[in-house]
């Protein structure tokens, strides 16, 4: 084939893979979208080829996955991917180094190689971003996402990678020669390892049908918490007016939505929710803050809501020096502070620009929100309210496996997520987000509350279905009973929660090393 025509094939399996991470709820075109650009980087006349149709692909993957970004933060999209695509261009490089070697190599070695580069990008600190993972299209095969629980969403993006190995390199070892890539596959080798495959997926399948008929009679539904939707379209240059406005109009949501439940249940909720950043400026020092605390301590109900928080000794530091917060607070009936929990897993030049503290020069990039944040150093407390124990998390750390392992093993048994997706209004970028985040209540067996801005306002519960709260880009209340495994709670331990990152990651590294141990009997290279 024509190396041209073998870029454009590979560009239109980019798009082809783009699909699932952008609104259909199907996994399907990715369990064979990969295969042609695995297929192309093992027939490049050399290694420059290959790299090239990786990186043809994975830009056009990204670009296109993250084109909910362009509007609001083209320079950051572009970063983003490019990012994404030198990673998944190493991949795809290694990959067909192991469809050279051929046998078990090309299809086993390959799936363990690509779940590995997924680990590991989404777990190298700064550099972490663990977003557009192919296991996350697997969100709606209610029995298949239900083994996220023994090696998270890495151990469904290792079968569908094999599942794109095995139709690039298996798969021709029943056609003729001048289809081949790579080295020798014998038709006994492809027969095995489609064997294995498909044994793994049925397995998975069986798994998760068992794990639904074990756990779904013991979902038990919790106090009435209520949530609010502002939808507040985020912007740049936002006035004091339009400030005033947001927190006069949450003030009113809240004191509506207390009526509401009390209205229907005859007693108030045992919890109020607002999303993140949605009391204006720091907590503590501007005016927004101290109507929102007011408000608090005349409903007598407590509150959960996110804003800023500046380190002491501020008001001694030039502008650009001051140190801030994006935090959470939550406050109890009388409008007292009882929890406050700063994010830790910043948002790269979203959020802050990398070393611009360090070396001045580097504010001038600015981030996509103008913010400047500090991460916070510490895991979020595990708080009792109205019978749920809760830890917090904020916006995109609900993409982070480790957070909400490390907030269960402290003896979290609900997750809570604030959220404002607002700058993204309008796209699918929020559903994007949704699609990332369910996994972490799958893992751990643990219910999970998404409160955001504009939606998706969500509850997950531990079998990972989604039960959407409020109309999406609507300003809405809601309320929801957050169902939990009946008998288990806190003490509920999965074999992710043990295992995690770390071990997950030498599991598969042990099975690529096995792959490639079983050196086929012949290495015969197939030509381009």
């Amino acid at each position: 084939m024509n190396f041209l025509l073998q870029l454009l094939a590979c560009a239109l399996s980019g798009v082809v893979a783009a699909l699932p991470f952008r609104g259909p709820d199907s996994s399907l075109p990715l369990w064979a979208a990969l295969s042609p650009v695995m297929w192309c980087a093992a027939r490049a006349a050399t290694r420059w080829r290959a790299a090239l149709c990786g990186f043809v692909f994975a830009i056009v993957w990204t670009l296109c996955a993250f084109s909910f970004m362009w509007d609001c933060a083209l320079e950051g999209a572009l970063a983003v991917s490019v990012y994404t695509a030198l990673i998944y261009t190493a991949a795809f490089t290694g990959i067909a180094a192991l469809a050279r070697r051929g046998g078990a190599a090309a299809v086993i070695g390959a799936a363990a190689l690509w779940t590995l580069v997924e680990i590991a990008r989404s777990t190298v600190p700064i550099l972490y971003f663990p977003w557009l993972l192919l296991g996350h299209a697997t969100l709606y095969c209610e029995n298949l996402r239900q083994c996220a629980d023994i090696f998270g969403v890495y151990g469904l993006s290792f079968l569908i990678a094999a599942c794109n190995a095995w139709l690039a390199f298996g798969l021709p070892a029943w056609l003729p020669e001048r289809y081949r890539a790579g080295g020798t596959v014998s038709r006994k080798t492809s027969w095995r390892c489609a064997s294995l495959i498909f044994a793994l997926v049925l397995g998975a399948v069986a798994y998760g049908a068992e794990r639904i008929a074990r756990l779904a009679p013991r979902l038990k539904s919790g106090a009435t918490i209520g949530v609010i939707q502002g939808n507040v379209f985020t912007k740049l240059n936002r006035t004091l007016k339009d400030l005033d406005e947001q927190t006069a109009r949450h003030l009113e949501l809240h004191r509506r939505v207390i009526q509401e439940i009390r209205d229907a249940e005859g007693a108030p909720p045992a919890l109020v929710c607002w999303a993140e950043t949605m009391v204006p400026g720091d907590m503590y020092e501007q005016r927004w803050g101290a109507d929102f605390r007011k408000q608090i301590a005349l409903s007598g109900v407590p509150t959960l809501a996110g804003s800023n928080a500046g380190e002491p000794g501020n008001d001694k530091r030039a502008p650009e020096d001051e140190l801030t917060h994006n935090a959470a607070f939550l406050f109890d009936s009388s409008g007292r502070e009882i929890m406050r929990y700063y994010k830790r897993r910043l948002v790269a030049f979203g959020e802050y620009i990398p070393g611009s503290r360090r070396f001045s020069a580097l504010r001038m990039l600015r981030s996509v929100t103008r913010d400047d944040y500090i991460p916070g150093v510490a895991a979020s407390p595990v708080k009792a309210v109205g019978g749920y124990n809760i830890a917090l998390n904020l916006c995109i750390e609900d993409a982070h496996p480790a957070l909400s392992r490390e907030a269960a093993f402290d003896g979290a048994d609900t997750l809570i997520n604030l959220t404002n997706d607002g700058w993204f209004y309008g796209t699918f970028g929020p559903g994007a987000h949704l699609q990332t985040a369910v996994w972490r209540a799958i893992e751990t067996r643990r219910p999970l509350l998404r409160v955001t801005n504009t939606g998706y306002t969500a509850a997950v519960d531990p079998l990972g279905n989604i039960f959407l709260i409020v109309p999406l880009e609507k300003e809405a209340t809601g309320a929801v009973k957050l169902p939990r495994i009946d008998g288990g709670g806190a003490n509920t331990v999965t074999p992710y929660m043990w295992l995690g990152e770390f071990w997950s990651a030498v599991f598969f590294a042990l099975v690529l090393l096995a792959s490639v141990a079983l050196k086929p009997k012949s290495a015969k290279l197939s030509t381009p």
